[in-house]
């Protein structure tokens, strides 16, 4: 289990990707047409990825290579006045995904949601997951 420091630690890396320019976030996956950038912040909520419990997201690794990550959960962070705090768990589909990641910054895409910088470290309590923290303004 990850104590507070350290969600909060993941939580701030995050919050500091999400503050990026879109043409840094900007990138075309195979296969994935008319994808746009995450501008919009209300696109990143609790609710709207619990809209997608079940669904692949497309995860890119630093040699280009894309692959499937299954959103399998949701999970609520400290409830703190002013903020929503939330993590995803993400389970890997075969291949790549299978083969340990290493804890990194990968770019995550959804046709729904546009293509978004996160962070991603293996999950400590299922295997072949992978977990990421959002700490938004509420």
């Amino acid at each position: 289990m990850k104590d507070r420091r350290e969600f909060l630690g993941t939580c701030a890396a995050g919050a500091a990707l999400l503050m990026a320019p879109g043409y840094l976030l900007a990138a075309d996956l195979p296969g994935m047409q008319n994808m746009q950038d995450v501008d919009d912040a209300s696109k990143l909520s609790k609710e709207v990825f619990r809209s997608l419990l079940q669904e692949d997201l497309y995860c890119r690794t630093d040699q280009g290579e894309p692959f499937k990550l299954k959103l399998i959960e949701v999970r609520d962070g400290p409830q703190v006045t002013g903020l929503e705090q939330f993590g995803l768990l993400l389970q890997g589909h075969g291949g790549i995904a299978a083969a340990q990641l290493p804890a990194g910054i990968y770019l995550l895409d959804h046709p729904r949601l546009g293509t978004s910088l996160v962070h991603l470290e293996p999950s400590d309590d299922v295997p072949g997951a992978y977990t990421t923290q959002f700490v938004l303004f509420a």
